[in-house]
């Protein structure tokens, strides 16, 4: 069963459910460059920091894994499975950095900061690349798990970890957990609020596909509200439905071309007026393999023969222009307001 909070100091801040997001009166985006749409790839860092006997787990990480469980041996490490992961650090994170160099594109590079501890060589490569890194907390974790005096010591070890190997004292800008608790946000705001830096934007939301502003989790603190803008994120355009039963992909190129319809009629959306964020999600032991990879190029070739219609963008590009053209206001936020009749 999920933890409970514990006492008042981790409330949960959900706010109420939001059905009608921008209803019939959806804003143009006004991308850069007047494009058609803005697309965002999310590379998921969390190698060394999932779950393992290892790291003190009671078992393996079944979550994401790119081979069969088997029956797990009680306390044991498994050493196939372990070896299944890290094929995305030895493989996929150099085939996906070469592969964005090579088209010229910026990605968001997702990491689970013991992740990147344990494979500090990865570090330089990614810092000097036009990539942005955001932060999926100290762990690779479902922390609607996690006991929530231990997330928030993961969410501030995650960001003295990220600073202190980068050497960059602004980062993240950007969190995306992607197995959140239900204090999450609450935590990372109040988090870079005694740090000392900017409050960042989430993407632990798939309600939409253009941005949006919520009001403050800092709220339940008593602090002024200024609001938390997220940038949301998928999973139906994630290399994740390599690994899933049923609705998967039955080959990678079923996934470039789910990929590229998704993008065709997003840019048609976006000639008509209202341009879309899409967001692809990676993960480099997934995708990282020869033949998804392939195909995954195929994509990328895609996007650039639209030229300047499409803008590729790190999710803090994204999140530093939204707030630019849509600064928060209180009074639209989301989730917080009952829904307004479109009679």
């Amino acid at each position: 069963m999920p933890f409970a909070p514990s006492d008042a100091n981790y409330p949960d801040s959900l706010l109420q459910r939001e059905f009608l997001g921008y209803g019939l009166h959806v804003p143009n985006a006004q991308w850069p460059g007047d494009a058609k749409i803005a697309v965002s790839f999310i590379v998921n860092v969390p190698y060394g920091a999932e779950q393992s006997v290892e790291n003190g787990d009671a078992g393996a990480e079944t979550f994401l894994p790119d081979i069969p469980i088997r029956a797990q041996p009680k306390g044991k490490r498994m050493e196939m499975l372990e070896s299944s992961w890290n094929y995305g650090a030895r493989e996929g994170i150099p085939r996906l950095l070469r592969l964005f160099d090579k088209y010229g594109m910026k990605a968001t590079w997702n990491v689970s900061t013991q992740s990147l501890a344990k494979m500090p060589y990865w570090v330089k490569p990614l810092v000097a690349s036009p990539h942005e890194l955001s932060c999926a907390s100290k762990r690779y974790l479902d922390y609607l798990h996690v006991a929530p005096e231990e997330e928030e010591t993961h969410i501030d070890e995650a960001i003295e970890t990220l600073q202190r190997l980068t050497g960059d004292k602004t980062l993240p800008r950007g969190w995306n957990i992607d197995r959140p608790s239900n204090i999450s946000r609450l935590l990372y705001a109040r988090t870079h609020k005694s740090r000392g830096l900017p409050q960042p934007y989430t993407s632990d939301d798939i309600s939409d596909e253009l941005p949006f502003w919520v009001p403050s989790p800092l709220l339940v603190d008593g602090v002024k509200d200024d609001g938390l803008l997220v940038v949301p994120m998928t999973h139906d355009t994630s290399d994740r439905r390599f690994l899933d039963n049923g609705s998967g992909w039955a080959s990678p190129k079923d996934f470039y071309e789910y990929l590229c319809d998704t993008f065709d009629l997003l840019y048609s959306e976006g000639d008509a007026g209202t341009p879309k964020l899409m967001t692809v999600q990676l993960h480099p032991h997934i995708v990282g393999h020869g033949g998804r990879l392939f195909w995954l190029e195929e994509f990328l070739k895609h996007v650039q023969a639209s030229g300047s219609g499409a803008w590729v963008a790190r999710r803090d590009e994204v999140a530093e222009h939204w707030s630019q053209r849509f600064p928060y206001s209180p009074e639209t936020a989301m989730g917080r307001a009952n829904a307004v009749s479109c009679w």
